[in-house]
């Protein structure tokens, strides 16, 4: 087993409150770039190639992270995914900061995380290189 991944996945779901509120206030149309410019965030500055993210519905995200090295490594991760979440935003002459909130669970192998997330979770493309 030298070499294989070890630890257990850890799917952690957030709910960006920003999203429902531009909707309301300007209309659908100018959420949807706050949510790309959220999820590119993520993606340069936390997440792992190997890691997913999906949407859950307009304003809910999902991760999985398929190997987490101990609630310590987790709690870290989930810390550092709320911080990018709510960087501040600029959407016209408007500073906006998505307000997320987060819930997290370990499983004990990726493949039970993925199954978990894969049932409701719309996965979010790589953009291409």
């Amino acid at each position: 087993m030298s070499g294989a991944p070890t630890g257990r996945a850890w799917l952690c779901c957030s709910w960006i409150a920003v999203i429902s509120r531009i909707d309301a206030l300007w209309a659908i149309g100018p959420a949807t770039p706050v949510r790309e410019r959220i999820i590119a965030s993520l993606r340069a500055e936390v997440l792992r190639p190997d890691d997913f993210a999906g949407t859950l519905g307009r304003d809910d995200l999902a991760c999985v992270l398929p190997v987490v090295e101990g609630p310590q490594l987790a709690m870290l991760a989930a810390e550092k995914l709320l911080r990018t979440m709510n960087a501040p935003l600029w959407l016209d002459e408007a500073e906006i900061y998505a307000s997320p909130s987060s819930g997290s669970r370990s499983f004990r192998g990726r493949n039970s995380a993925m199954r978990c997330c894969r049932k409701r979770a719309v996965p979010v493309p790589r953009p291409q290189d």
